[in-house]
């Protein structure tokens, strides 16, 4: 059942709910090595959309084993993807990449596709980790065309994320602003709140460099709004630029940065974010 519904779990950014679900399940006296194996497995990817890699860190090789011991050919490529993102995020070991591409080409063979589309995303990212934006670009973009090419929503939508991303790292505002938004509609879509949280920020950011301040004071609201209500927490990847964001803005909105919090708790989400829609300035 959890695998059934893990994919719903992923879109629908209920990555407590689906924790608790794969702890009990894990925990059964019923549950056998590779049953346990496949519950933290799902469990693992869950944390890490959630904002938590510690998982990641822990218990990985013996997932390895047992997947492999019970001929799982699917529990081990997700296994050896989740590896491959705690390696590159953790260090400037460069082992990370061979083994995302390994992880890449056993999810591809077991019919993976948005699986697959993911790995480009978490590619993008540890490219830009290590300094290698033209990278991260590509990787994203591919990601993106996958995604276009096969009809698909959930794996545009962080690929669009992570094209805001490398935008803002090229000094883009335009386009970081242009695929912000296209994340976050994707995300609404879908109804997934995380990734809403995400794309606000990265908008968020955008309009602080292109100095419309209240605007992005209240993109970044909204953004902390909805980490708060799904339980969620920028990625470590993007945790110095949530940081960095959090700091300019209280020194430059002072009292009012309160305010914008304060605000963001009322209003219909949807709605909210609609308005601040509408109100883009035209791009020129």
């Amino acid at each position: 059942m959890g695998r059934a519904l893990a994919n719903y779990w992923y879109m629908a950014s209920s990555h407590s709910e689906a924790r608790g679900w794969m702890q009990q399940t894990a925990a059964l006296p019923s549950a056998g090595p590779h049953e346990r194996a496949v519950a933290w497995t799902i469990g693992a990817i869950e944390a890490f959309l959630q904002g938590d890699f510690e998982p990641l860190e822990t218990g990985l090789d013996d997932v390895l084993r047992l997947a492999s011991e019970a001929e799982d050919r699917r529990t081990v490529a997700f296994a050896q993807l989740l590896q491959a993102v705690a390696s590159g995020a953790a260090s400037d070991d460069q082992r990370w990449q061979e083994a995302l591409t390994e992880a890449s080409r056993r999810l591809e063979a077991e019919g993976e596709p948005l699986a697959v589309g993911f790995s480009l995303v978490a590619g993008s990212v540890l490219a830009r980790v290590h300094g290698r934006a033209d990278e991260a670009q590509r990787l994203a973009q591919a990601a993106h065309d996958l995604s276009t090419r096969i009809g698909e929503s959930y794996v545009r939508m962080y690929a669009s994320t992570q094209l805001a991303r490398t935008a803002l790292e090229s000094a883009d505002v335009a386009g970081a602003q242009r695929y912000a938004v296209e994340a976050l509609l994707s995300a609404q879509r879908l109804r997934n709140l995380n990734a809403m949280s995400y794309a606000l920020e990265l908008w968020a950011t955008a309009e602080l460099r292109a100095g419309r301040l209240e605007r992005a004071g209240q993109l970044f609201a909204l953004a902390q709004r909805g980490y708060r209500q799904v339980g969620s927490r920028p990625w470590r990847t993007d945790a110095e630029l949530h940081r960095r964001l959090d700091t300019e803005l209280q020194a430059a909105l002072g009292d009012r940065y309160g305010q914008f919090l304060a605000e963001a708790r009322n209003p219909d989400f949807d709605e909210a974010i609609a308005q601040l829609n509408r109100s883009q300035p035209a791009a020129h």
